[in-house]
């Protein structure tokens, strides 16, 4: 039986076709943040996610304040910010994310249509392509997680990814963040998205001094397929405010997806770091045991060491003496009993020292 040419391009594209969407569904990664999905098993999913437990490099990590956050890092330049008139707010099933359009699958932050928002490291521009949201914060600082964590994805025209990390805490005077009210204002259902508008991103920008005073590291993406080579940039420092009500809705709509820490490998030592271990490793061995020269040598500069008392003369003597005796105060002297006779005598004294009266004349 012929097959008409026809009817052979119809097969031929049915097949493509075929291929096309079942690459597309094997791409798109299922994932949760708890049972047979969770992050525990993400290395099992498809799509090249065995690197979520063999990777060396993944994020989020626990920062150090007194470690990590007081190093300085060259931040990025030429940072460019425009509000956002009008984007798509999806429920992806495990957050909500903001985005143009529709992205491609498979990769957190795909897609070709960016926000605007840009900036440039090591001469290379990373366009805004998405932010979405964790609660809790995924990085910890000092072990501690925040309410909220905002993460803008960033990608430059070589496929590269940078992530600028926002916390958010709850303001207890219950203001509303303004930057949050067009996003939480009406949240689509899980796998749902819909159209919103006015978004003050400068907003989120100042807050965050426009990335200039950041903690930065190369990590991962934060779920799978937890791709490494990301450049973090996290702002510890300007920490957003969340009104508990705000918090709360977040919170509800999304629940928890937060990854749990993960393993920091060593930073690369300095110079400066190796030779203050060695000098603490030097300083730090304990002390040889004493040898019987350096303890005869201690006792004869022990003994040598006082000064020899001069021999007293007999002046030196005599003067001592001296000095005692009269040093001394005499001893008051006791009443003795009155005598008859002295007695008389001040009887006597007494009478006689009275002058006689003078006689007026008659």
């Amino acid at each position: 039986m012929k097959v008409s040419p026809i009817s052979q391009l119809l097969l031929y594209s049915f097949i493509i076709l075929s291929i096309v969407f079942s690459v597309k569904a094997e791409s798109k990664v299922i994932f949760s943040y708890d049972g047979k999905t969770g992050p525990t098993f993400w290395h099992l999913l498809p799509n090249s996610s065995s690197i979520c437990l063999e990777g060396r490099h993944q994020s989020p990590i626990n920062l150090f304040s007194k470690i990590d956050l007081i190093k300085k890092f060259k931040p990025p330049c030429d940072v460019r910010v425009e509000n956002i008139c009008k984007a798509e707010l999806a429920h992806t099933g495990n957050t909500l994310e903001v985005a143009l359009g529709k992205e491609e699958e498979g990769v957190e932050g795909g897609g070709e249509e960016f926000l605007p928002a840009q900036f440039t490291v090591e001469n290379e521009t990373f366009k805004l392509l998405q932010f979405h949201f964790h609660t809790p914060s995924e990085h910890r600082i000092d072990g501690r997680h925040l309410d909220v964590e905002m993460h803008l994805v960033f990608k430059s025209p070589s496929e590269k990814i940078s992530v600028v990390a926002v916390f958010f805490d709850v303001d207890h005077k219950g203001m509303d963040n303004k930057f949050l009210k067009p996003i939480l204002q009406r949240i689509p259902k899980p796998n749902e998205a819909i159209e919103i508008r006015n978004i003050n991103l400068k907003q989120i920008f100042r807050g965050i001094n426009n990335i200039q005073k950041p903690y930065s590291y190369t990590g991962s993406l934060t779920t799978p397929p937890c791709t490494e080579g990301v450049l973090w940039w996290i702002n510890d420092k300007h920490i957003q405010p969340i009104s508990p009500h705000q918090r709360i809705k977040l919170r509800d709509a999304i629940g928890f997806n937060s990854r749990f820490t993960q393993v920091r490998e060593p930073e690369p030592e300095s110079k400066s770091d190796s030779s203050l271990k060695e000098y603490e490793k030097d300083n730090s061995k304990e002390p040889e045991p004493e040898s019987k020269s350096d303890s005869f040598l201690k006792e004869y500069e022990k003994d040598h060491s006082k000064k020899p008392k001069k021999p007293e003369s007999k002046s030196d003597s005599f003067l001592k003496k001296y000095k005692k005796d009269h040093s001394k105060k005499p001893k008051p002297k006791s009443k003795q009993p009155e005598l008859k006779s002295d007695s008389f005598l001040k009887e006597y004294k007494k009478d006689h020292s009275k002058k006689p009266k003078s006689k007026q004349p008659e």
